[in-house]
């Protein structure tokens, strides 16, 4: 192989692995992550009011987010916050591309047992 070809199959493997990493920054995109992932099927399986206890929701789903008590009733909030933005060669171009999710679960205790709760859920 003579050094002039061999010079350009350096220059274009360099050229292709660039333009490999390049074609990644374009389509990446920027997370922000507030809160542990809560899913409905979850809460669904893991919580029935009258019989589960708060150490199962608290094995279930970690600690909460915040813990209110009031007359003999608890309750306890878990917030998930995830917002995802399209950053192309490391500049928001954007923000209208931008696509969040929420969910809040609130678990009410009587005791230690769970008297009701409340699971919301956003996308956009």
């Amino acid at each position: 192989m003579k050094t002039g070809s061999a010079a350009k199959m350096v220059v274009i493997a360099a050229t292709a692995f660039i333009l490999a990493g390049c074609s990644q920054a374009v389509t990446r995109k920027t997370e922000s992550v507030e809160g542990a992932r809560i899913e409905r099927q979850a809460v669904i399986d893991r919580i029935k009011p009258g019989e589960t206890t708060r150490q199962m929701v608290l094995d279930a789903f970690g600690p909460p987010t915040s813990v209110n008590t009031d007359d003999g009733t608890e309750k306890i909030t878990y917030e998930f916050k995830e917002k995802k933005v399209p950053v192309y060669f490391g500049v928001v171009e954007n923000e209208t591309a931008r696509t969040s999710s929420a969910a809040t679960l609130e678990v009410i205790f009587k005791g230690d047992i769970v008297s009701s709760f409340r699971y919301r859920s956003s996308e956009n």
